[in-house]
């Protein structure tokens, strides 16, 4: 009796149980590492899967009840359908590899990113829907897409070896030495867009999800603080020099 008692206690606390997470890729490499640190530490006894992928497919998790919770970018329509809570900001930019012939430019127009094909998600992807929309905005033809690909690791190791161009979160422009991207500086396709965490739209999670889902908030706010935090005196004379050069 004594030990089913601890099992409940254990479950009720998030200790024990399973927790069922939805990321896209960008959330995968960047937060969620430091979360399940966080999360193996102080609840050994959880147990997890985590399905990577694009919006369309982790919401359709969330529909049909295959999924707790999901990290990814958030959309405009997903509230009222779900309980949205936002994390972190992200900025999205043209990326191509650092012998790539824009590399080197600067303030790129539009039109002369149409000289070159590119490697995209998704049509469907919002981020990908928004970038056909300025070309058009602008009575440009669309980017004319050689590779769709909705596998990160696979769209950075072709575009370090071709001329290919492609749109993605400044968050994943380093990272692989063997993959190293660059941003090509284009004023007009710069996106900002929102991470946060959707769930079922009456808000409730089981125990074991809602504990993962109080370290993610803590691991997101940490992560807030860093990015703004002073630059040290030697970074920031470092930078003036740079600026002056």
């Amino acid at each position: 009796l004594q030990e089913a008692l601890r099992d409940a206690a254990e479950t009720a606390r998030g200790e024990t149980g399973h927790v069922r997470l939805g990321s896209s890729p960008t959330m995968a490499d960047w937060l969620l590492p430091d979360v399940f640190r966080r999360m193996l530490g102080e609840a050994p006894r959880l147990t997890f899967s985590v399905s990577i992928g694009l919006g369309d497919a982790l919401r359709k998790g969330l529909r049909d009840g295959t999924l707790d919770l999901v990290v990814a970018p958030i959309a405009p329509a997903d509230a009222p359908e779900f309980a949205v809570e936002n994390l972190l900001d992200d900025v999205l930019v043209v990326a191509a590899r650092p012998a790539h012939p824009l590399a080197r430019r600067r303030k790129v127009a539009l039109a002369q990113l149409s000289d070159f094909r590119w490697m995209l998600p998704p049509e469907a992807l919002a981020s990908t829907l928004w970038l056909r929309g300025v070309f058009a905005s602008h009575a440009l033809p669309e980017p004319a897409v050689q590779v769709e690909v909705s596998a990160k690791t696979l769209l950075r190791r072709v575009l370090a070896r071709t001329d290919l161009l492609t749109f993605l979160s400044r968050r994943d422009l380093g990272g692989d030495p063997t993959a190293a991207l660059v941003e090509i500086d284009c004023p007009d396709l710069v996106m900002s867009r929102q991470f946060g965490m959707l769930s079922d739209a009456s808000g409730y999670l089981p125990a074991a999800a809602a504990r993962f889902a109080t370290v993610l908030r803590a691991e997101a706010r940490k992560t807030l603080k860093a990015a703004r935090a002073p630059i040290a005196s030697g970074n920031r004379l470092r930078k003036r020099r740079n600026l002056s050069a």
